[in-house]
């Protein structure tokens, strides 16, 4: 669609369609729990054979193609120009000069992955507004496909034989259910992303109108005055609200703690069973503090300054980059640097490549961090706590495990 042929009234009727659409894929995001079941079931069934989690974890990579195929996106672009003339770039143009085939690839990728939102926030930006952040992601990704172990073959040779096959069933269907949760994640990235492009269309004529003095103020408003200023209504100033607002520091949860779940023993079988999976899924996705495995480590000046769950066998260092979002990242991380946030997901994608290793706040071995750490191949410790023990700007070693 092209928004420049639009009328305002009908840019004014796409945007209300697109945000209606953002709310609805925003609740389908959380009613698509249920592949959990099947990951949650895979973990289970490890554990009755004395298996640890990271050892399932390993054994599911590769099966989430939402995660794998950005990078193997990369990679067939990389292999596309010259490695001298890849180090020396700055702009995205740059590469698009260097073959028809290479813009084509370099096109695709940004149509594919650019109008995600580094985030949650429609008010974040995307790749595709800051295209020569890809340079970036190249110069920093690998050519050559990383070919890791047989990690199903090594748990199943841990399973008794009288339960192989039931085990690796449940594996096979948890890389579906695996694969399922991350799609959802990134699609409604992308929902987030269409809408924000309609929107930044909508700025842009308010601006132009004297009703706003920078496309940047609509972020400030709510969705009906903005959609009213451009149908021809007024607005009224909201930008001390809207400061005061983003000043606020929100609690981890709504209502207060909500306590430990209940036992799945309580229910019948099959609800017992699904109830227990899920449970297992959550809790190794968004551990509790008092459920922290201490498997990785960060340390600077010689010194551990954090532990927390640890992801890959190896260890990175390099400057610390400690940002709040994705779209501080973008603007400072640089090939080799340490990427330490609060938490990520799926809008931290195109910056993996770029980070020698990533340190969170929050997370566990079914995080993103750690699901799309080991699919890149770098190392990470999430679920750290305090991110002030890290300076930023600081050289720091990260030890994944």
């Amino acid at each position: 669609m092209d928004s420049t042929a639009l009328t305002d009234t009908e840019l004014a009727d796409e945007i209300e369609a697109a945000v209606e659409e953002a709310m609805g894929m925003l609740v389908r995001h959380f009613e698509l729990i249920t592949p959990a079941a099947g990951i949650g079931l895979a973990f289970l069934a490890g554990q009755e054979h004395g298996i640890e989690p990271t050892a399932t974890a390993e054994a599911l990579r590769g099966t989430s193609t939402s995660t794998a195929a950005p990078v193997r996106a990369l990679r067939e672009i990389r292999q596309l120009i010259d490695p001298q003339v890849l180090a020396s770039a700055t702009t995205v143009d740059e590469l698009r000069s260097v073959s028809v085939e290479a813009a084509d690839r370099i096109d695709a990728y940004l149509a594919e992955y650019g109008w995600r939102v580094l985030g949650d926030d429609v008010a974040l930006p995307t790749l595709a507004e800051s295209p020569d952040a890809l340079v970036r992601s190249l110069q920093s990704t690998s050519t050559a496909e990383e070919h890791p172990v047989d990690a199903i073959g090594d748990l199943l040779d841990r399973v008794p034989t009288h339960d192989r096959a039931r085990v690796e069933e449940l594996l096979r269907k948890a890389g579906k259910g695996y694969e399922m949760l991350d799609d959802n994640s990134a699609m409604l990235c992308w929902g987030i992303g269409v809408l924000r492009r309609l929107v930044l269309a909508g700025a842009a004529r308010l601006t132009e109108s004297g009703v706003l003095d920078a496309p940047e103020q609509v972020w400030m408003l709510r969705s009906e005055e903005a959609l009213d200023a451009l149908r021809g209504g007024e607005i009224r100033d909201r930008q001390a609200r809207h400061a005061a607002a983003a000043a606020v520091e929100p609690p981890d949860v709504l209502g207060g703690d909500p306590g430990t779940p209940p036992d799945p023993g309580v229910f019948p079988h099959g609800l017992r069973t699904i109830s227990g999976a899920v449970g297992t899924y959550l809790a190794l996705r968004f551990p509790k503090p008092d459920q922290r495995v201490e498997t990785g480590r960060v340390d600077c000046d010689g010194s551990t300054v954090a532990t927390g769950f640890g992801i890959g066998a190896r260890a990175a260092t390099g400057r610390a980059v400690v940002a709040q979002d994705a779209m501080d990242a973008m603007d400072r991380l640089e090939p080799g640097d340490v990427l330490v946030c609060p938490v990520t997901n799926p809008a931290y994608n195109a910056l993996f490549p770029i980070a020698a290793a990533v340190v969170t706040a929050v997370g566990g071995p079914m995080g993103h961090t750690a699901v799309t750490a080991r699919e890149v191949g770098i190392p990470a410790v999430v679920g750290i706590g305090d991110l002030g023990v890290i300076t930023d700007g600081a050289e720091i070693t990260v030890v994944g495990g």
